[in-house]
């Protein structure tokens, strides 16, 4: 829910130096971002605010391009420059806060996004991503109305529905969450992320079977990576378990060559498989290396979980407390 690139450069001002030679640094930066060249955009960028420290528009290449990298920490220090330079810019708070949160900054992020919310106190895709800060963070309560105000911003987003109705679960208010989930008819329109978010909602809510339809509706070949790991996990988690253990396995040798999402989704199942049939070496290994892709403070903490009560059945009490203490720390 980052600003658009193309329109945010468009609205920016030129560099101060020589008109022509800002337009053609400018210019190769924003080209070899749209080429997919991330590196380069941020070399270029970088390079050129050396000279122009206070330009906005290569200050928002460096940001997006070093975002594309995963460099989460890199594109928060320019975005939080861009908040100094136009410091009345909802979009730049809001950028800095999703940011932040990315980098698992989770008391800078939600700064970032109060005072976003400040500035435009109905934006939409601040209010969203300021909810899944709180989510990630387990203030359900608090999430839940940033939510059910991204509603209210604009009825017409689904996910903000979505998102929402997690947050009403989360709060013990089924009847809400199920009034919340988008009828069938809007589906098609989701993007993967959001089916899968609305998949493990219909799910909490005991509509399995609708879940397995959802996804197995996605495009896509039947041998994708992404739909497989989500069907895992749905399978896994209505105990299903020869199917998820099926799917697993057909993912396993592939893993270093898909996303990083499905990497843990998969990874995900695959530990809690081998927790559930006592194989805790397995589920060691494969817990750790899900904590070696770099989860979100979430995604970590429940991995820490895992090793904890894995710990706990190998008999290692000590290890086992080590790890909830650090959990616990992040939740």
């Amino acid at each position: 829910l980052l600003l658009d690139f193309g329109a945010a450069w468009e609205t920016m001002r030129p560099l101060s130096l020589d008109p022509a030679m800002a337009s053609t640094v400018f210019d190769a930066a924003a080209a070899e971002y749209r080429a997919g060249r991330y590196e380069q955009a941020v070399a270029l960028a970088r390079q050129s605010l050396v000279a122009e420290p206070d330009d906005d528009r290569l200050w928002v290449v460096a940001a997006v391009a070093a975002h594309k990298l995963g460099r989460f920490e890199d594109a928060a220090n320019a975005f939080r420059r861009l908040t100094e330079l136009k410091p009345a810019s909802a979009e730049h708070w809001s950028n800095l806060g999703y940011m932040l949160r990315l980098a698992g900054q989770q008391q800078e992020a939600e700064a970032a996004f109060v005072e976003a919310l400040r500035i435009a106190p109905g934006a939409y895709g601040t209010l969203l991503n300021y909810g899944l800060l709180l989510m990630d963070m387990s203030r359900f309560g608090a999430a839940r109305h940033r939510f059910l105000d991204a509603v209210a911003a604009d009825p017409s987003q689904p996910e903000a529905r979505i998102y929402a109705a997690s947050a009403c679960f989360e709060c013990g208010d089924i009847v809400r969450a199920e009034q919340l989930l988008p009828p069938p008819g809007e589906w098609q329109a989701l993007d993967a992320e959001a089916r899968h978010d609305l998949g493990m909602a219909l799910i909490r809510v005991g509509r399995a079977a609708e879940a397995e339809r959802l996804l197995q509706s996605g495009e896509g070949d039947s041998d994708d990576p992404d739909l497989l790991a989500k069907l895992a996990l749905l399978y896994e988690r209505t105990n299903r378990l020869d199917l998820a253990e099926t799917l697993f396995e057909r993912l396993r040798d592939r893993l270093d060559g898909i996303g990083l999402e499905s990497q843990s989704d998969a990874l995900t199942v695959g530990s809690v498989l081998a927790l559930r049939r006592k194989d805790y070496d397995e589920a060691r290994a494969l817990t750790e290396r899900l904590l070696s892709l770099g989860p979100t403070p979430t995604g970590r903490a429940n991995a820490l979980y895992t090793l904890a009560a894995i710990a706990d059945k190998q008999s290692r009490p000590d290890e086992a407390m080590r790890l909830l203490s650090e959990a616990h720390a992040i939740h």
